[in-house]
């Protein structure tokens, strides 16, 4: 129960509540279970206060200070909480419906309301339900969700980096604008919800059913997903625009560039005609020699694409290079350390006809079997070899470039022959021609 002393302080009209608190800052207020409803509070001071089942109904707390208070199991209707601290606060199990919380600091806490530019850093909402609550530009860094009801919610703009939504209800939700960066959306009931212009990166959606959710310009990178994931009827077009679905979020991309021809040729055309695949090893010499060279490459108005033989040990480590190999005008790989790229090179050479420059530093050895690839007439030959980077570069054009173009003009020029044809009765007749 509320200490009566505290409480009557707080309601009192004629005390001075925040004189009181800086005259007593050890004071931690105890107004648990009190009845606050339509009570103005604005700019009052309720740090570290205990507000747990408090009656908050149509209370004014604008510019109040709630930082680190306890509001746990709390009743909050219609209340006004704009420009006030929320810092640590703690909603849990609260029920916040209809409230204000516009340019609200609220680094610790939960709610349910219309938030504007607003800190929920590290904020607690486990179980508290945020039912068509409206959070604008928000920031929630690591909050926890856990079990939290946010059905047919706002969180537009916002940032949910590294927050915890495990078991949270976020059907009809709409997450418009809002970064999702490394979220934890496992076990989450997310279907119906809107992730127009989305940004999920490392996302985990274990677990998680996002069927019927709205995808149309989401950024998906390298999201978690196993085979509990419900991804159904994925809506990958604007509403102005005809219904498109697919089952698959990080293929939704794809298939609306896909629906757009002529981006999509552009897109290929850019990187069949200006990309150049750079191979090497990442250790701190060699960096600089392919940042270097990429540097070059941008000078020539074409686009370079480093890849590091060292760095990954997945199973379609080689496949990688030859998909990129495969997209690209030339591609120039540096051999000076016989470690670097035997296999990789060795698979990607034979099956894509594009010029292959081979560069080594000056005292450097190639690898014993790349000599089994100067067979391949798209490899230019000799190796070039090089003593700094410097050098490297002021004879790239000469030495590098144009010999990868009139290569790559002799290719296509292989390429668009017609086959001749022969008949078999020239052979009967001896003529061979």
């Amino acid at each position: 129960m509320a200490n009566e002393n505290h409480l009557k302080r707080l309601t009192d009209e004629w005390s001075d509540w925040n004189v009181w608190r800086e005259q007593n800052p050890d004071i931690k207020p105890d107004l648990s279970g009190a009845n606050l409803e339509h009570q103005l509070l604005i700019g009052k001071n309720l740090s570290w206060a205990n507000l747990t089942r408090v009656n908050l109904n149509y209370a004014d707390l604008r510019k109040a200070d709630l930082s680190n208070a306890n509001l746990r199991d709390a009743n909050i209707y219609f209340a006004h909480f704009n420009n006030a601290n929320l810092f640590n606060a703690d909603f849990r199990g609260s029920v916040i419906i209809n409230s204000s919380f516009h340019e609200v600091n609220l680094e610790s806490s939960k709610l349910n309301a219309e938030i504007q530019n607003t800190s929920f850093q590290k904020a607690t909402f486990i179980s508290t339900d945020l039912s068509k609550v409206k959070f604008r530009n928000c920031d929630f860094y690591r909050a926890n969700f856990t079990n939290a009801i946010l059905k047919n919610s706002v969180i537009e703009n916002s940032s949910l980096i590294d927050a915890d939504f495990n078991g949270a209800a976020l059907e009809g939700a709409a997450l418009t604008g809002t970064k999702l960066n490394r979220t934890k959306l496992v076990n989450c009931a997310l279907n119906g919800a809107k992730l127009t212009n989305a940004s999920l990166v490392q996302t985990d959606l274990s677990g998680s059913d996002i069927s019927d959710c709205e995808v149309y310009g989401a950024s998906v990178w390298d999201i978690i997903i196993d085979n509990n994931t419900k991804q159904n009827n994925l809506v990958v077009r604007k509403h102005s625009e005809a219904r498109v679905t697919v089952d698959d979020i990080e293929v939704a991309q794809f298939i609306n560039l896909l629906l757009r021809r002529e981006k999509l040729r552009n897109v290929i055309d850019t990187i069949t005609s200006k990309a150049v695949l750079i191979l090497g090893r990442f250790t701190c010499e060699r960096l600089a020699v392919l940042n270097s060279l990429a540097e070059e490459i941008r000078n020539h108005n074409l686009l370079p694409i480093i890849f590091d033989f060292e760095r990954s040990t997945e199973r379609d480590f080689t496949e990688t290079i030859k998909i990129l190999a495969g997209m690209s005008l030339f591609v120039i790989a540096d051999v000076s350390n016989p470690k670097s790229s035997p296999l990789e090179l060795q698979a990607a050479i034979p099956d894509y006809q594009i010029p292959f420059v081979m560069i080594i530093q000056e005292g450097e050895q190639p690898f014993s079997m790349l000599g089994d690839l100067k067979k391949y007439d798209w490899v230019l030959k000799p190796i070039l070899t090089y003593s700094t980077s410097e050098s490297l570069r002021k004879a790239f054009k000469k030495a590098i470039l144009e010999r990868a173009w009139a290569k790559h003009y002799e290719l296509q020029k292989q390429k668009n022959e017609k086959m001749k044809t022969q008949s078999v009765e020239d052979f009967l007749r001896g003529d061979q021609g």
